[in-house]
Protein backbone atom coordinates (compact mmCIF):
# COMPACT_ATOMS: atom_id res chain seq x y z
CA UNK A 1 0.00 0.00 0.00
CA UNK A 2 2.71 2.47 0.98
CA UNK A 3 4.75 1.77 -2.16
CA UNK A 4 1.68 2.37 -4.31
CA UNK A 5 1.00 5.66 -2.58
CA UNK A 6 4.63 6.72 -2.99
CA UNK A 7 4.57 5.95 -6.73
CA UNK A 8 1.42 7.99 -7.18
CA UNK A 9 2.82 10.78 -5.02
CA UNK A 10 6.05 11.00 -6.99
CA UNK A 11 4.04 11.34 -10.16
CA UNK A 12 1.98 14.17 -8.73
CA UNK A 13 5.07 15.98 -7.41
CA UNK A 14 6.58 15.91 -10.90
CA UNK A 15 3.49 17.59 -12.35
CA UNK A 16 2.98 20.25 -9.69
CA UNK A 17 3.35 23.99 -10.17
CA UNK A 18 1.38 25.49 -13.08
CA UNK A 19 -0.75 28.60 -12.69
CA UNK A 20 -4.25 29.29 -13.97
CA UNK A 21 -4.87 30.56 -17.54
CA UNK A 22 -5.36 34.26 -18.13
CA UNK A 23 -8.72 35.79 -19.17
CA UNK A 24 -7.38 36.02 -22.72
CA UNK A 25 -6.72 32.27 -22.73
CA UNK A 26 -10.20 31.53 -21.47
CA UNK A 27 -11.69 33.12 -24.57
CA UNK A 28 -9.87 30.76 -26.96
CA UNK A 29 -12.05 28.29 -28.85
CA UNK A 30 -11.02 24.62 -28.68
CA UNK A 31 -9.90 23.29 -32.08
CA UNK A 32 -9.70 19.57 -32.87
CA UNK A 33 -6.81 17.31 -31.95
CA UNK A 34 -4.05 16.37 -34.35
CA UNK A 35 -2.17 13.14 -33.59
CA UNK A 36 0.63 12.65 -36.11
CA UNK A 37 2.48 9.79 -34.47
CA UNK A 38 5.64 11.13 -36.12
CA UNK A 39 8.99 12.05 -34.68
CA UNK A 40 9.01 15.65 -33.48
CA UNK A 41 11.87 18.10 -33.97
CA UNK A 42 11.56 21.14 -31.75
CA UNK A 43 13.17 24.52 -32.38
CA UNK A 44 15.96 25.60 -30.09
CA UNK A 45 15.17 28.41 -27.70
CA UNK A 46 16.22 31.89 -28.80
CA UNK A 47 17.02 32.62 -25.17
CA UNK A 48 19.36 30.72 -22.83
CA UNK A 49 17.66 27.57 -21.42
CA UNK A 50 15.47 28.38 -18.43
CA UNK A 51 15.73 32.16 -18.96
CA UNK A 52 12.42 32.75 -20.74
CA UNK A 53 10.59 35.75 -19.32
CA UNK A 54 7.30 33.83 -19.38
CA UNK A 55 7.76 30.05 -19.64
CA UNK A 56 4.69 28.46 -21.23
CA UNK A 57 4.97 25.68 -18.66
CA UNK A 58 3.74 28.16 -16.06
CA UNK A 59 0.30 28.44 -17.66
CA UNK A 60 -2.29 26.26 -19.31
CA UNK A 61 -1.93 25.59 -23.03
CA UNK A 62 -3.41 28.50 -24.96
CA UNK A 63 -5.30 26.16 -27.29
CA UNK A 64 -6.36 22.54 -27.04
CA UNK A 65 -4.61 21.69 -30.32
CA UNK A 66 -1.97 18.98 -30.13
CA UNK A 67 0.59 17.25 -32.25
CA UNK A 68 1.95 14.00 -30.88
CA UNK A 69 5.39 12.66 -31.58
CA UNK A 70 7.90 10.07 -30.42
CA UNK A 71 11.11 11.17 -28.70
CA UNK A 72 14.24 9.47 -30.01
CA UNK A 73 17.92 9.39 -29.06
CA UNK A 74 17.21 8.09 -25.56
CA UNK A 75 18.76 5.19 -23.60
CA UNK A 76 17.16 1.78 -24.06
CA UNK A 77 15.83 1.72 -20.50
CA UNK A 78 14.99 4.99 -18.78
CA UNK A 79 12.44 7.06 -16.89
CA UNK A 80 11.91 10.81 -16.86
CA UNK A 81 12.24 12.49 -13.48
CA UNK A 82 11.90 16.28 -13.71
CA UNK A 83 12.11 19.38 -15.90
CA UNK A 84 15.57 20.95 -15.94
CA UNK A 85 14.64 23.85 -18.22
CA UNK A 86 12.50 24.56 -21.30
CA UNK A 87 14.23 21.98 -23.50
CA UNK A 88 15.98 19.57 -21.13
CA UNK A 89 14.75 16.74 -18.93
CA UNK A 90 16.44 14.97 -16.01
CA UNK A 91 16.06 11.21 -16.22
CA UNK A 92 17.38 7.96 -14.77
CA UNK A 93 18.76 5.18 -17.01
CA UNK A 94 20.00 1.89 -15.56
CA UNK A 95 20.62 3.66 -12.25
CA UNK A 96 22.56 6.57 -13.77
CA UNK A 97 21.24 10.15 -14.03
CA UNK A 98 21.15 11.70 -17.49
CA UNK A 99 20.09 14.96 -19.14
CA UNK A 100 18.05 14.67 -22.34
CA UNK A 101 17.73 17.50 -24.86
CA UNK A 102 14.29 17.47 -26.45
CA UNK A 103 15.38 19.88 -29.18
CA UNK A 104 18.55 17.95 -30.13
CA UNK A 105 17.30 14.39 -29.49
CA UNK A 106 20.34 13.31 -27.51
CA UNK A 107 21.33 12.65 -23.91
CA UNK A 108 24.39 12.93 -21.70
CA UNK A 109 25.12 10.87 -18.59
CA UNK A 110 25.66 13.26 -15.66
CA UNK A 111 27.57 10.81 -13.44
CA UNK A 112 28.56 7.14 -13.32
CA UNK A 113 27.35 7.02 -9.71
CA UNK A 114 24.67 4.36 -9.29
CA UNK A 115 21.50 6.00 -7.99
CA UNK A 116 18.35 4.33 -6.72
CA UNK A 117 16.34 7.54 -6.90
CA UNK A 118 17.17 11.08 -8.00
CA UNK A 119 15.62 14.49 -7.29
CA UNK A 120 16.45 17.89 -8.74
CA UNK A 121 17.50 20.70 -6.38
CA UNK A 122 15.38 23.90 -6.22
CA UNK A 123 18.11 25.90 -8.01
CA UNK A 124 18.41 23.12 -10.65
CA UNK A 125 22.18 22.99 -10.16
CA UNK A 126 22.43 19.67 -8.33
CA UNK A 127 20.89 16.23 -8.18
CA UNK A 128 20.13 14.51 -4.90
CA UNK A 129 20.25 10.71 -4.84
CA UNK A 130 20.29 7.72 -2.52
CA UNK A 131 22.03 4.36 -2.85
CA UNK A 132 23.70 1.72 -0.68
CA UNK A 133 26.24 4.28 0.58
CA UNK A 134 23.60 6.74 1.82
CA UNK A 135 22.26 10.04 0.50
CA UNK A 136 24.41 12.18 -1.78
CA UNK A 137 24.41 15.11 -4.17
CA UNK A 138 25.88 15.50 -7.67
CA UNK A 139 26.76 18.77 -9.40
CA UNK A 140 25.10 18.79 -12.81
CA UNK A 141 27.74 20.98 -14.45
CA UNK A 142 30.76 18.73 -13.87
CA UNK A 143 29.33 15.47 -12.46
CA UNK A 144 31.27 15.67 -9.20
CA UNK A 145 29.50 14.61 -6.04
CA UNK A 146 29.69 13.51 -2.43
CA UNK A 147 27.78 11.63 0.24
CA UNK A 148 26.04 14.10 2.57
CA UNK A 149 24.40 11.56 4.90
CA UNK A 150 26.05 8.16 5.06
CA UNK A 151 24.60 4.71 5.61
CA UNK A 152 26.49 4.62 8.92
CA UNK A 153 24.76 7.83 10.03
CA UNK A 154 21.41 6.34 9.05
CA UNK A 155 22.18 3.21 11.07
CA UNK A 156 22.73 5.37 14.15
CA UNK A 157 19.21 6.79 13.78
CA UNK A 158 17.28 3.64 12.88
CA UNK A 159 17.96 -0.07 12.83
CA UNK A 160 17.60 -0.84 9.13
CA UNK A 161 19.28 2.35 7.93
CA UNK A 162 16.84 2.85 5.06
CA UNK A 163 16.17 6.53 4.40
CA UNK A 164 15.11 8.69 1.51
CA UNK A 165 14.83 12.46 1.16
CA UNK A 166 13.22 15.56 -0.32
CA UNK A 167 14.83 18.87 -1.19
CA UNK A 168 13.54 21.84 0.75
CA UNK A 169 12.70 25.11 -1.00
CA UNK A 170 16.19 26.34 -0.11
CA UNK A 171 19.05 24.71 -2.08
CA UNK A 172 20.99 23.75 1.05
CA UNK A 173 18.17 21.92 2.84
CA UNK A 174 17.26 18.25 2.68
CA UNK A 175 14.34 16.62 4.48
CA UNK A 176 15.55 13.17 5.58
CA UNK A 177 12.81 10.56 5.87
CA UNK A 178 12.85 7.23 7.67
CA UNK A 179 9.64 5.38 6.97
CA UNK A 180 8.72 2.89 9.67
CA UNK A 181 5.98 0.29 9.58
CA UNK A 182 3.49 2.59 11.30
CA UNK A 183 5.24 5.90 11.91
CA UNK A 184 7.82 7.90 10.00
CA UNK A 185 10.66 9.99 11.39
CA UNK A 186 11.97 13.20 9.87
CA UNK A 187 15.19 15.23 10.10
CA UNK A 188 16.17 18.54 8.50
CA UNK A 189 19.73 18.38 7.13
CA UNK A 190 21.78 21.53 6.57
CA UNK A 191 24.14 20.77 3.65
CA UNK A 192 26.52 23.58 4.60
CA UNK A 193 27.13 22.46 8.18
CA UNK A 194 26.20 18.78 7.95
CA UNK A 195 24.02 19.14 11.06
CA UNK A 196 20.58 17.55 11.16
CA UNK A 197 17.62 18.42 13.38
CA UNK A 198 14.76 16.02 14.23
CA UNK A 199 11.25 17.23 13.38
CA UNK A 200 8.29 16.20 15.51
CA UNK A 201 5.71 15.63 12.78
CA UNK A 202 2.79 14.20 14.72
CA UNK A 203 -0.96 14.58 14.76
CA UNK A 204 -3.37 13.14 17.36
CA UNK A 205 -5.32 10.07 16.19
CA UNK A 206 -3.31 9.84 12.94
CA UNK A 207 -0.33 7.77 11.78
CA UNK A 208 1.38 6.68 8.50
CA UNK A 209 2.50 10.19 7.60
CA UNK A 210 3.93 11.00 4.14
CA UNK A 211 5.65 14.26 3.12
CA UNK A 212 4.13 15.54 -0.11
CA UNK A 213 5.56 18.93 -1.01
CA UNK A 214 7.19 21.98 0.48
CA UNK A 215 4.81 24.96 0.38
CA UNK A 216 7.49 27.51 1.26
CA UNK A 217 10.69 27.55 3.32
CA UNK A 218 8.72 27.16 6.56
CA UNK A 219 5.84 24.80 5.70
CA UNK A 220 5.56 21.24 4.39
CA UNK A 221 2.38 19.54 3.16
CA UNK A 222 1.85 16.01 4.53
CA UNK A 223 -0.72 13.26 4.22
CA UNK A 224 -1.82 11.24 7.26
CA UNK A 225 -3.93 8.12 7.85
CA UNK A 226 -6.40 8.13 10.73
CA UNK A 227 -5.79 5.59 13.50
CA UNK A 228 -9.31 6.02 14.89
CA UNK A 229 -12.79 6.38 13.51
CA UNK A 230 -14.46 9.69 14.19
CA UNK A 231 -16.44 7.99 16.95
CA UNK A 232 -13.15 7.12 18.69
CA UNK A 233 -13.00 3.43 17.72
CA UNK A 234 -9.40 2.28 17.25
CA UNK A 235 -8.02 0.94 13.95
CA UNK A 236 -4.91 -1.22 13.67
CA UNK A 237 -4.88 -1.73 9.90
CA UNK A 238 -4.20 0.80 7.15
CA UNK A 239 -6.44 3.50 8.64
CA UNK A 240 -10.09 4.52 8.30
CA UNK A 241 -9.52 7.67 6.26
CA UNK A 242 -6.76 10.06 5.23
CA UNK A 243 -6.26 13.83 5.36
CA UNK A 244 -3.82 16.52 4.31
CA UNK A 245 -1.99 18.54 6.96
CA UNK A 246 0.63 21.28 7.12
CA UNK A 247 3.72 21.07 9.32
CA UNK A 248 5.23 24.45 10.30
CA UNK A 249 8.97 24.40 11.04
CA UNK A 250 8.73 27.67 12.97
CA UNK A 251 6.27 26.37 15.55
CA UNK A 252 6.84 22.63 15.30
CA UNK A 253 3.08 22.11 14.95
CA UNK A 254 0.95 20.14 12.50
CA UNK A 255 -2.50 21.38 11.43
CA UNK A 256 -5.03 19.44 9.40
CA UNK A 257 -6.31 21.26 6.27
CA UNK A 258 -8.89 18.68 5.12
CA UNK A 259 -11.52 16.80 7.10
CA UNK A 260 -12.68 13.64 5.31
CA UNK A 261 -15.33 11.21 6.53
CA UNK A 262 -14.59 7.61 7.52
CA UNK A 263 -13.98 5.47 4.44
CA UNK A 264 -12.71 8.37 2.30
CA UNK A 265 -9.08 8.70 1.25
CA UNK A 266 -7.20 11.72 -0.08
CA UNK A 267 -4.55 11.67 -2.84
CA UNK A 268 -2.56 14.80 -3.66
CA UNK A 269 -2.55 15.91 -7.33
CA UNK A 270 -0.71 19.23 -7.71
CA UNK A 271 -0.16 22.62 -6.11
CA UNK A 272 -0.19 26.30 -7.10
CA UNK A 273 1.10 28.73 -4.47
CA UNK A 274 -1.06 28.05 -1.37
CA UNK A 275 -3.70 26.04 -3.24
CA UNK A 276 -3.47 22.24 -3.23
CA UNK A 277 -5.53 20.13 -5.62
CA UNK A 278 -6.45 16.69 -4.37
CA UNK A 279 -8.52 13.62 -5.14
CA UNK A 280 -10.96 12.15 -2.62
CA UNK A 281 -11.93 8.52 -3.19
CA UNK A 282 -15.09 7.16 -1.60
CA UNK A 283 -15.73 3.55 -0.45
CA UNK A 284 -17.11 2.73 -3.94
CA UNK A 285 -13.84 3.93 -5.57
CA UNK A 286 -15.50 7.00 -7.10
CA UNK A 287 -13.27 10.04 -7.43
CA UNK A 288 -14.12 13.57 -6.39
CA UNK A 289 -11.72 16.48 -6.74
CA UNK A 290 -11.20 19.52 -4.55
CA UNK A 291 -8.95 22.53 -4.14
CA UNK A 292 -7.95 23.67 -0.66
CA UNK A 293 -6.22 26.86 0.45
CA UNK A 294 -3.69 25.46 2.91
CA UNK A 295 -3.52 28.78 4.77
CA UNK A 296 -7.21 29.37 5.50
CA UNK A 297 -8.17 25.64 5.17
CA UNK A 298 -11.07 26.37 2.81
CA UNK A 299 -11.94 23.53 0.40
CA UNK A 300 -13.99 23.81 -2.79
CA UNK A 301 -15.29 20.92 -4.89
CA UNK A 302 -14.31 20.83 -8.58
CA UNK A 303 -16.69 19.50 -11.23
CA UNK A 304 -14.91 16.73 -13.15
CA UNK A 305 -15.88 15.22 -16.49
CA UNK A 306 -15.73 11.58 -15.26
CA UNK A 307 -15.78 10.40 -11.64
CA UNK A 308 -13.96 7.18 -12.57
CA UNK A 309 -10.94 8.93 -14.12
CA UNK A 310 -7.73 10.09 -12.49
CA UNK A 311 -6.42 13.63 -12.86
CA UNK A 312 -2.67 13.87 -13.47
CA UNK A 313 -2.32 17.66 -13.34
CA UNK A 314 -4.46 20.76 -12.85
CA UNK A 315 -3.69 23.99 -14.68
CA UNK A 316 -6.86 25.46 -13.18
CA UNK A 317 -10.11 24.03 -11.76
CA UNK A 318 -11.55 23.72 -15.31
CA UNK A 319 -8.37 22.81 -17.21
CA UNK A 320 -6.63 19.52 -16.50
CA UNK A 321 -5.06 16.33 -17.85
CA UNK A 322 -7.26 13.30 -17.22
CA UNK A 323 -6.96 9.58 -17.84
CA UNK A 324 -7.96 6.07 -16.92
CA UNK A 325 -6.38 2.66 -17.14
CA UNK A 326 -8.39 0.04 -19.04
CA UNK A 327 -8.77 -3.18 -17.01
CA UNK A 328 -8.11 -5.24 -20.13
CA UNK A 329 -4.47 -6.15 -20.85
CA UNK A 330 -3.20 -5.86 -24.44
CA UNK A 331 -0.18 -8.09 -25.13
CA UNK A 332 1.20 -7.70 -21.60
CA UNK A 333 0.49 -3.95 -21.49
CA UNK A 334 -2.02 -1.83 -19.62
CA UNK A 335 -3.80 0.85 -21.66
CA UNK A 336 -3.93 4.39 -20.27
CA UNK A 337 -6.37 6.60 -22.19
CA UNK A 338 -5.32 10.24 -21.74
CA UNK A 339 -7.53 13.28 -22.35
CA UNK A 340 -7.09 17.03 -22.10
CA UNK A 341 -10.11 18.80 -20.59
CA UNK A 342 -10.53 22.56 -20.94
CA UNK A 343 -13.63 24.56 -20.00
CA UNK A 344 -15.98 21.62 -20.47
CA UNK A 345 -14.47 20.29 -23.72
CA UNK A 346 -12.72 16.90 -23.61
CA UNK A 347 -10.14 15.87 -26.22
CA UNK A 348 -8.43 12.45 -26.28
CA UNK A 349 -4.71 12.93 -26.91
CA UNK A 350 -3.18 9.44 -26.50
CA UNK A 351 -3.59 5.80 -25.56
CA UNK A 352 -0.40 4.78 -23.76
CA UNK A 353 0.45 1.08 -23.60
CA UNK A 354 2.64 0.51 -20.53
CA UNK A 355 3.68 -2.65 -18.75
CA UNK A 356 3.92 -1.94 -15.03
CA UNK A 357 5.10 1.26 -13.35
CA UNK A 358 3.02 4.42 -13.77
CA UNK A 359 4.04 6.64 -16.73
CA UNK A 360 6.06 9.69 -15.68
CA UNK A 361 4.90 13.07 -17.01
CA UNK A 362 7.14 16.14 -17.35
CA UNK A 363 6.15 19.56 -18.73
CA UNK A 364 8.65 21.82 -20.44
CA UNK A 365 7.91 24.92 -22.47
CA UNK A 366 4.94 24.33 -24.74
CA UNK A 367 5.51 20.58 -24.60
CA UNK A 368 4.37 17.72 -22.36
CA UNK A 369 6.59 14.62 -22.33
CA UNK A 370 5.80 11.20 -20.89
CA UNK A 371 8.04 8.15 -20.41
CA UNK A 372 6.90 4.58 -19.81
CA UNK A 373 7.96 0.94 -20.12
CA UNK A 374 6.35 -0.91 -23.03
CA UNK A 375 6.26 -4.71 -23.40
CA UNK A 376 6.88 -6.04 -26.89
CA UNK A 377 7.52 -9.47 -28.36
CA UNK A 378 11.11 -10.67 -28.34
CA UNK A 379 12.86 -11.25 -31.64
CA UNK A 380 12.54 -15.02 -31.22
CA UNK A 381 8.78 -14.65 -30.46
CA UNK A 382 9.29 -16.81 -27.36
CA UNK A 383 8.36 -14.13 -24.87
CA UNK A 384 8.19 -10.40 -24.19
CA UNK A 385 10.80 -7.81 -23.37
CA UNK A 386 10.22 -4.38 -21.86
CA UNK A 387 11.74 -1.29 -23.45
CA UNK A 388 11.29 2.34 -22.55
CA UNK A 389 9.44 4.78 -24.77
CA UNK A 390 8.67 8.49 -24.65
CA UNK A 391 5.94 10.54 -26.31
CA UNK A 392 5.79 14.31 -26.58
CA UNK A 393 2.76 16.54 -27.09
CA UNK A 394 3.15 20.01 -28.48
CA UNK A 395 0.43 22.54 -27.66
CA UNK A 396 -0.09 24.91 -30.59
Amino acid sequence: MRNTLLTAMCLMIILAGCSAPSPAEQAVETPPVTNTGKEVTLPKSEEPPGKSSLPISEQAPEEASFTKGILTGLPEYFSFVDRLDEYRILGLAAGKPFIYSVSEHKYDIVSETVCWNVRLSPDKQRIGYNNEDGIGIINIEDGTGRIVFSKEQSDQINQDGSMYFQWGTLPNQLLLIHQGEWDSFYYLLDLETGKYTPLQVKMDSYFLSEPIQWIDEHRILFSFRASKKKDGTMEYGSGYRSDLAVYDLRTGTTEKVTDTDDGYFVNFVSMQADTAYYQEMDPEQRRSYYSVDVTNKKSERIDIADEHNDIYVFWSPDTYLMGNVDPEIQEMNHVMNVSYVSRGTTRTIDAILFESSTPAWVRLGSHLAVSFGHAEKADDNLGYITKSQAHVFTFK
